[in-house]
């Protein structure tokens, strides 16, 4: 039997599906909550164990853990640090690597991941004084640092699953050599595009900038960019209903003075429909990470015939570069101006849809998924 930890809810039946689709029945589900309601966004709830911290429920899983072949961690999260610690060193423990528990632990000061407009933008707020102040925080109450309690988890952690093997690499640097890497993604390149968009193609000649209000996406930088190219019909749409109050404030504000009546800031949640209709209005995307993010966004909008710009510097663009895709560096933009914004061409459409099916379609990712089933079910060697 798998026990499988989330505390992520938008991903528990994603996980139930991909999982009973390899290893069926062998699955234990569970959710790790500080609260017992459980949002109204799971149908599966027979096959899902809600826990929540510090009952009884949690105490029994935490003493019964050596029963488990094996342990996959959905994400490394605080919540699960107690339940890790306490997991024996026969089991065989994998932490699929979503990203921002990656980033935020080992390159815990964020403003390595700010480019110089979004660093000033973010100097003096409140939310940049109160994580420099944290860590000083814990240490004054006499609690240990979320790296410090990463430190010791990963010890028992022998596998770290992701596709980018590039970010596994920045893992070893912090020197924990002993965890393997496992090559593995959550959705195929059919379910992320969708029945919907599958057989269609961009259809109009706007710019998408960014996929949330996230300091990471590094808009202020990229309107620098673009603030002088002739935008003639098209608009600037800019994704900014996730995330933080005061980035969509400040990146609204700094949006309207540079472009006007140009400028859509989306603001509001809206359907799969109607956010696939966007992005089909999308011929140019720019995604201006340092770390990696938006993959869903960057790979629909490969897949609908968009010229993505990638920073140059981010993994995204030199993973996605390596296989073969057709990405542009955003520097590019700064040399040659509105000469960068020619659409890509069908052959480069057509090049890039093969590329994300050979490398990311439903049955390699499946094949992925039954490859870490099969390799922590090994026994482990102590």
């Amino acid at each position: 039997m798998i026990l499988h930890l989330s505390a992520d809810i938008k991903f528990v039946e994603h996980i139930i599906s991909q999982f009973e689709n390899v290893n069926f029945g062998n699955n234990h589900y569970v959710y790790i909550s500080k609260k017992s309601n459980l949002p109204s966004l799971v149908n599966d709830y027979d096959k899902i164990d809600v826990i929540v911290k510090d009952t009884p429920a949690y105490f029994a899983l935490k003493e019964e853990l050596f029963k488990y072949e094996a342990i996959i961690l959905h994400s490394l999260q605080p919540i699960f640090f107690e339940l890790i610690l306490n997991i024996p060193k026969t089991v065989n423990v994998v932490w699929i690597i979503f990203g921002t528990d990656f980033y935020h632990t080992f390159m815990s000061y964020r403003r390595t991941l700010l480019l110089p407009q979004t660093r000033k933008m973010d100097l003096f707020t409140w939310s940049n004084i109160k994580h420099f102040l944290k860590p000083y925080y814990r240490k004054l109450i006499g609690k240990e640092s979320n790296f410090t309690y990463v430190k010791r988890c990963l010890e028992h952690i022998n596998y770290c699953a992701l596709s980018q093997e590039e970010t596994y690499r920045q893992l070893m640097e912090t020197g924990f050599t002993k965890v393997k890497f496992l090559n593995f993604n959550y959705f195929s390149v059919e379910e992320t595009i969708g029945e919907e968009l599958f057989d269609k193609s961009v259809n109009a000649e706007n710019i998408l900038i960014g996929n949330s209000a996230c300091l990471y996406n590094n808009h202020f930088d990229a309107f620098e960019l673009i603030k002088n190219i002739n935008l003639e019909n098209r608009k600037i749409i800019v994704p900014l209903s996730y995330g933080y109050a005061y980035v969509r404030k400040k990146v609204i504000k700094k949006g309207k003075k540079l472009f006007k009546d140009h400028f859509f800031p989306l603001i509001k949640f809206i359907s799969r429909n109607e956010y696939n209709q966007i992005l089909l209005s999308c011929s140019f995307v720019i995604m201006n990470h340092l770390r990696p993010q938006a993959r869903g966004n960057i790979i629909t909008a490969l897949w609908l015939g968009a010229k993505v710009f990638l920073n140059e510097d981010t993994i995204f663009f030199k993973d996605f570069s390596k296989r073969g895709l057709s990405v542009f560096p955003i520097s590019s933009i700064k040399s040659y101006g509105e000469k960068a914004f020619s659409k890509i061409n069908n052959d480069q459409r057509k090049h890039n849809r093969n590329i994300l099916m050979n490398e990311f379609g439903k049955k390699v990712i499946i094949e992925q998924c039954k490859q870490l089933v099969d390799t922590i079910k090994t026994p482990k060697s102590i």
